[in-house]
């Protein structure tokens, strides 16, 4: 009998496939696991038993999967794989304190996949770019898509965005620091506050004085 795998990877990505199908695709062949692996709609108890299969491809693919249990990515964080380390570090299930622990292996590829993964904690941003520079350029980057000159400056930029974009720069622009005081999250406030050092000279003072009109402390 011929299979149409083609087909078969289709149903593995469907939402509504139930988690046992799920379970029979990903036993028919290393591909089809891989897939099951990758796909969205995959529950925590099928990728819990893909994790522990051989397929190195298979259980890297569990570790870059959101549904993937927070519990299972912990565990495996102990591996001394670093591939494997690099999707825990860019999954959002992943707990902070393990994201916490991968910081210290801060080369340039695990802080882009730290600085990428909305999970992040902001103190753990900050550590990152004191010892891996070229993220300051990153949430530079952000700030200025904030600022006065930027084009549709409020469309996708979120405040998670923007704390982060504080967290990781040497310097915030004046545009965006007065774009920023108006933030209608409190703690995007708090966090320019924490951060008014790094706000450009020409308009600190104003951004401070205002800053402590507003009530925000850090």
């Amino acid at each position: 009998m011929t299979l149409d795998w083609k087909a078969l990877k289709r149903e593995a990505r469907k939402l509504g496939t139930s988690a046992e199908r799920l379970a029979e695709l990903a036993r028919i062949s290393p591909d089809l696991a891989r897939e099951v692996a990758r796909a969205q709609n995959t529950p925590p108890q099928v990728l819990e038993v893909l994790a522990r299969t051989s397929d190195s491809r298979a259980v890297l693919a569990v570790m870059s999967n959101p549904n993937t249990p927070p519990a299972l990515l912990m565990e495996l964080a102990s591996s001394q794989d670093t591939e494997l380390l690099l999707a825990i570090a860019g999954n959002r299930s992943t707990p902070p304190e393990v994201l916490r622990k991968l910081s210290e292996r801060c080369h340039r590829r695990m802080a882009d996949r730290l600085a990428a993964n909305p999970a992040t904690t902001l103190d753990v941003l900050e550590a990152i770019a004191e010892r891996v520079t070229c993220l300051t350029t990153m949430g530079l980057e952000i700030l200025v898509g904030y600022g006065d000159n930027a084009p549709c400056p409020n469309l996708d930029k979120t405040a998670s965005e923007l704390i982060k974009g504080m967290a990781l720069t040497e310097l915030i622009p004046g545009g965006a620091a007065r774009r920023l005081l108006s933030h209608p999250s409190p703690e995007v406030r708090q966090t320019l506050s924490r951060h008014i050092e790094k706000v450009a000279r020409s308009v600190r003072t104003e951004i401070q004085y205002h800053l402590t009109q507003l009530g925000a402390h850090p």
